[in-house]
């Protein structure tokens, strides 16, 4: 088995597999890369990719068969790859993730590969095994899963972009579309302003905000503003083809979509890894016409 073991403050995630998985270890590149064994609770991820069928002492499944589970684990099984989950709720226990890849089901990914290969509004798009890592590593079931963890060690995953100034952080919270992002960017505009996070951060108990990493999702949307950085990032690093077909499509109106790592947008000094967190502010989109106003959230004793 191949390991490797990752700090995402203020948990340590480690990472099994039954081959080196360079697609998975890539998603958490930018986590600090821990040496060794780690003794802080954490989450244990575990990849097969033999063709094994996951088991547990099941007490509770549904009709269909694809989901099971008792009072310490859960399974649930899917076509592209199932997964079980032990110690979710367990304050006491290390998190346990087993991940299987079901190759039977090659040609039906294989399909559903194409069919987002050409989304419209995606240009980065992935091969195969990449799509099915980012399914696994994004919405598909690791999110939640480290985002209760996160609970069970005094810390929240939120929806919100973050920056901070002299170690004091300013949180924007909201649903998508809102503006977090085009704000987060005017905030980077001024002196003494450093990026945390654009979409989604880790908050401690203690009052610490973390960023949670991943890659920054830039919509053409969020360069109408004229951001500099934002306009240069993406000029950077899409090739001719992918800038031609994301000019094409802000021309019929769409919204493209391109993901790109903080660290190839920002400076270095523009990025901190954590600060006090000071303000939260959210952030609520109203129908065309209505003027824009502050208003105090009272939250009831």
């Amino acid at each position: 088995m191949y390991k490797r073991v990752y700090r995402i403050d203020p948990i340590t995630i480690e990472i099994n597999s039954d081959d080196r998985n360079e697609e998975l270890m890539s998603t958490f590149q930018y986590c600090k890369s821990v040496q060794g064994a780690s003794d802080d609770r954490k989450i244990v991820i575990n990849i097969f990719h033999k063709d094994i069928e996951p088991k547990i002492e099941e007490r509770f499944y549904s009709l269909s068969g694809s989901v099971a589970f008792n009072k310490d684990e859960y399974i649930i099984k899917g076509h592209r790859f199932s997964y079980s989950v032990k110690n979710l709720f367990n304050r006491l226990e290390d998190t346990i993730v087993n991940i299987y890849w079901n190759s039977q089901n090659a040609v039906k990914t294989g399909v559903m590969r194409i069919a987002n290969s050409i989304r419209p509004s995606r240009l980065d798009a992935h091969s195969k095994r990449e799509e099915e890592i980012l399914h696994i590593t994004h919405y598909g079931c690791l999110w939640y899963i480290v985002a209760i963890s996160l609970m069970k060690y005094d810390s929240v995953f939120v929806h919100a972009g973050v920056v901070s100034k002299n170690g004091r952080a300013v949180m924007l919270a909201g649903s998508g579309g809102c503006g977090k992002t085009s704000t987060i960017m005017d905030f980077l505009k001024k002196d003494g302003w450093q990026y945390i996070s654009e979409d989604f951060a880790i908050v401690h108990k203690s009052g610490i905000v973390y960023p949670f990493p991943r890659k920054m999702a830039i919509y053409s949307s969020d360069l109408r503003f004229g951001n500099i950085t934002l306009n240069e990032a993406i000029s950077k690093n899409l090739t001719n083809w992918e800038r031609f077909k994301w000019s094409f499509l802000v021309r019929i109106g769409k919204d493209p979509l391109y993901h790109l790592p903080p660290q190839m947008v920002f400076k270095e000094e523009k990025i901190a890894t954590s600060a006090d967190l000071d303000k939260v502010l959210f952030m609520s989109r109203v129908p065309k016409g209505y003027n824009f106003k502050f208003e105090d959230i009272q939250i009831d004793s």
